[in-house]
């Protein structure tokens, strides 16, 4: 079922991973709205911005691994192993990071189960 539905898959999951590119373009208000995260100071603008753009990269080539199969199995492997690697962060520093990143957890290990399944042959 995974198999048949990747290309989808890719573009759904590409598409709102790729979205944190908002995050550096206004990283105050996003995380403030998406995430009920406070960033002030250069040096806290600085680093929201940074950590925006790979992660909207890995966006982008979600969507592209979807349009050329050559890339599926790279692009979906790097892309499981840093969201799984990002929840795990999340959960590790649940005190500091409060309710405000629950959605994207919950996104990132559903993105992590299908892309799991595509690698698996399921």
């Amino acid at each position: 079922m995974i198999q048949s539905n990747i290309q989808i898959i890719l573009y759904i999951t590409g598409g709102i991973t790729a979205s944190v590119f908002l995050q550096f373009l206004a990283p105050a208000l996003y995380l403030r709205t998406m995430n009920k995260v406070t960033v002030e100071g250069p040096i806290g603008l600085f680093f929201a911005r940074a950590w925006a753009l790979p992660v909207a990269a890995i966006g982008v080539l979600l969507i592209w691994a979807g349009m050329d199969p050559a890339l599926r199995v790279p692009v979906i492997l790097v892309a499981a192993v840093a969201k799984a690697l990002f929840v795990a962060t999340i959960f590790a520093n649940r005190k500091a990071v409060g309710s405000g990143y629950n959605l994207t957890a919950i996104f990132d290990t559903v993105c992590v189960l299908l892309y799991a399944g595509y690698l698996l042959g399921l």
